[in-house]
């Protein structure tokens, strides 16, 4: 398998081993030996090489003798060298924090990578000639394909839940459905392919088995109220690996129309209606996000549909070693589900009688950049590995979490192609990449998470979120449960309602003006939701109730998050006062250095107020790192460090 960190020594090297096994096969009576090269274009190096091996029969000069003495055949594989569609780059554009790349054509005449389905180079002209385009699977041979992947599921399926007429042709077509759908979509959700099938049978014996045997099916009846049937161990499986595997990954839109096209044409005695299907997956989401309840108390945290979705993929993807790529602005809960799920996966020394049943989960993180190489992605990999070794990885997990995976896609070594193998095999706690059969024992769990939108035809090769921007609706049930903590009534609901809308409005501003003269997206979820907490702060401090004391934090509140100068042509805090403080409200001078001081001086013993990292821009930050030092109030041991 080639990546970017392939060199032309690599090749080499190859091809001397490749003639050792040709020689060898030969004295066998074995006539041709078969030396492939998968992705070839995704290294410089190697494919010029190629095109020297595929038309010259020589390497670096030197003749290959195995290929005419003992039968040695060399195959090479390509990605195509091809743009996305328009829609598709202008929806990738919007995910996360967008694209951040230069011109879509450089001085060179190169098309940028993101903009390619493959980031690939393109070939050489005389290696073109030899070109034998592949192709994709046709529909037909793909439903064969799934149905070969679902009847060796039923033969465990069968031992869990019993006979049932007309499995076979049941999830046949439930999975074809589902896989036309999505490639349906004008999306990155269009790149779909048997890895999501052999996903939705990994993920519905998993349910089936927890239902039927575990603590997950002890408190689903509890919830329903009844027994677990014979139907309900069909239903609440297929529902659950339909919503990991498809379902989560869309859009709100796309949501709906995917629950039409799969209920409303299978077998309703299964699925039921599309809400049916809504409530039996939000119902099982719900278990896990409760079970969690008492890692989030105190800390101000919104249960909304972001959190809970990112918490129940990472419990799955990890237990299941599913790769799970998160897409998202900050403030999207991906660090938060990581780190809660971190705490709460500790195998049988879990608190939880729920997470007793799953693996404990050791994560592995790496903070990628533009920097990042291919050996340092392999490097995780093998450590994740290590962890792995000599233990039941039926009860222990090693989970790789590439951090802003996004940045390491401007690599110029492609870094992010060494996944492909990674993903698929594992890597050995030697280093070793591997080939041919999967060692179980080396194949870790991988989470990728990223604030900018990511190659979609790689990560076909697992779960992809992409988180949009939350509605107005889910704005408010956020800031709702932030604030449940202090009690219903010291933020009325309309003064909630008033505080989104500011929010919104900030944002649509911001966007038309980053479209209009590219100036960058300063405010965003975070300090929405750091906005609320600091309210929160401020009346819990002093147990104000009188309007005044609340209009003072909200206020101070707006000052200390939302106050910016010379950076828009709009000031943020003043739509946010106009809106929430009454005319007639004096406000009272606040100097911006005691702002500064109480971010700076501001504890937060147990996570329940976070702290924000000032960024102060000025062209003397010396200056006013020095006043600050010697500002009134502040501890004198305080040091600061420049850097």
């Amino acid at each position: 398998h080639v990546d970017g960190g392939v060199t032309a020594k690599d090749i080499k090297h190859q091809i001397e081993h490749a003639s050792c096994l040709a020689c060898k096969n030969w004295s066998q009576g074995i006539c041709s030996t078969i030396l492939f090269f998968d992705e070839c274009n995704t290294s410089h190096d190697a494919l010029w090489l190629a095109q020297e091996i595929m038309c010259d029969q020589t390497c670096d000069g030197d003749s290959i003798d195995a290929v005419n003495k003992y039968g040695m055949k060399i195959v090479i594989a390509c990605n195509p060298y091809r743009l996305h569609p328009p829609e598709l780059i202008a929806r990738l554009e919007k995910a996360g924090l967008g694209y951040h790349a230069g011109p879509k054509v450089s001085e060179q005449g190169m098309i940028r990578l993101r903009d390619l389905v493959y980031r690939v180079h393109p070939l050489p002209p005389s290696l073109q000639v030899h070109i034998f385009d592949f192709g994709s699977l046709s529909v037909s041979v793909e439903k064969k394909y799934s149905s070969l992947i679902i009847q060796h599921m039923l033969k465990d399926v069968t031992k869990t839940i019993g006979e049932y007429e007309g499995l076979e042709r049941f999830f046949t077509k439930l999975i074809c459905r589902a896989q036309d759908f999505m490639r349906s979509c004008k999306n990155e959700k269009s790149f779909v392919s048997l890895r999501d099938v052999k996903r939705f049978r990994d993920v519905f014996l998993f349910f089936a088995d927890h239902i039927r045997n575990k603590e997950l099916g002890r408190i689903l009846q509890a919830k329903e109220g009844k027994k677990i049937s014979d139907r309900d161990l069909l239903k609440f499986p297929v529902v659950c690996a339909l919503g990991v595997c498809y379902y989560l990954s869309l859009s709100p839109d796309n949501r709906e129309n995917f629950l039409h096209t799969i209920c409303d044409r299978a077998d309703d005695c299964v699925l039921g209606s599309p809400r049916n299907f809504n409530r039996l997956l939000t119902l099982v989401m719900s278990i896990f996000v409760k079970e969690l309840r008492p890692l989030l108390k105190g800390k101000n945290i919104a249960e909304n549909a972001a959190f809970s979705e990112n918490i129940f993929l990472f419990i799955i993807c990890s237990e299941l070693r599913i790769p799970l790529f998160l897409i998202g602005k900050p403030g999207t809960s991906k660090s938060l589900a990581k780190s809660i799920v971190g705490e709460a996966m500790q195998g049988r020394a879990s608190e939880s009688r729920l997470f007793q049943d799953f693996s404990q989960c050791i994560h592995v993180t790496y903070q990628c950049s533009p920097l990042s190489t291919p050996e340092g992605i392999k490097s995780v990999f093998r450590e994740a590995s290590q962890y792995q070794k000599d233990k039941d990885i039926s009860e222990y997990v090693a989970m790789v979490i590439l951090d802003e995976v996004g940045l390491a896609e401007d690599s110029n070594t492609m870094a992010l192609k060494s996944l492909h193998a990674l993903l698929e095999n594992g890597c050995s706690p030697d280093g070793n990449v591997e080939t041919g059969e999967v060692n179980s024992t080396n194949k870790v769990s991988f989470c990728g998470m990223s604030n900018w939108a990511l190659d979609p035809a790689k990560m076909n090769r697992g779960v992809l979120v992409s988180r949009e921007e939350p509605s107005r609706d889910d704005l408010i049930f956020t800031a709702s449960g932030i604030l449940h903590d202090l009690g219903e009534n010291i933020l009325d609901k309309q003064r909630l309602k008033l505080i989104v809308d500011c929010y919104l409005q900030l944002l649509e501003i911001q966007q038309n003006t980053n479209l209009k003269d590219g100036s960058p997206e300063i405010f965003g979820l975070r300090d929405f939701y750091s906005f609320l907490k600091t309210i929160a702060m401020k009346l819990q401090i002093g147990q104000q109730d009188s309007d005044r004391d609340v209009n003072t934090a909200i206020l101070y509140s707006i000052l200390r998050n939302f106050k910016s100068q010379n950076l828009s042509q709009t000031d943020p805090a003043d739509i946010f006062i106009n809106a929430l403080l009454p005319s007639g409200f004096v406000q009272n001078t606040v100097n911006p250095l005691d702002l500064l001081k109480d971010n700076i001086m501001h504890e937060d013993p147990d996570g329940t107020m976070p702290v924000r990292y000032p960024l102060v821009i000025t062209r003397e930050p010396h200056i006013v790192l020095t006043m600050l030092k010697q500002y009134q109030g502040l501890t004198d041991e305080m040091e600061i460090i420049y850097g």
